[in-house]
């Protein structure tokens, strides 16, 4: 995932993920990472931080939104991204 915090700086969570067929869900036990990115004025890196290594995530799709409960920022609280049709 990643979320632009303003024209300035992004966040990006990387998760290694694996399929459960019980849950019919993506999940990620802990070994995912958040990396803030901020950008000069030319719009070129001007630094790179990882915030944090030790990540934990599900994702869920119903076929049309996918659900992503993220288990220790709660940065995925109300998200829902919808399929489009183009």
């Amino acid at each position: 995932m990643v979320w632009g915090n303003s024209a300035s700086e992004t966040v990006e969570w990387t998760y290694p993920c694996t399929y459960d067929t019980a849950s019919k869900s993506l999940l990620c036990d802990g070994k995912g990472f958040k990396m803030t990115t901020s950008f000069n004025e030319d719009g070129e890196i001007a630094s790179q931080t990882i915030d944090t290594t030790d990540e934990s995530a599900q994702f869920s799709f119903d076929g049309r939104n996918l659900t992503w409960e993220d288990a220790d920022e709660d940065a995925g609280r109300d998200m829902l991204f919808e399929k489009l049709d183009f």
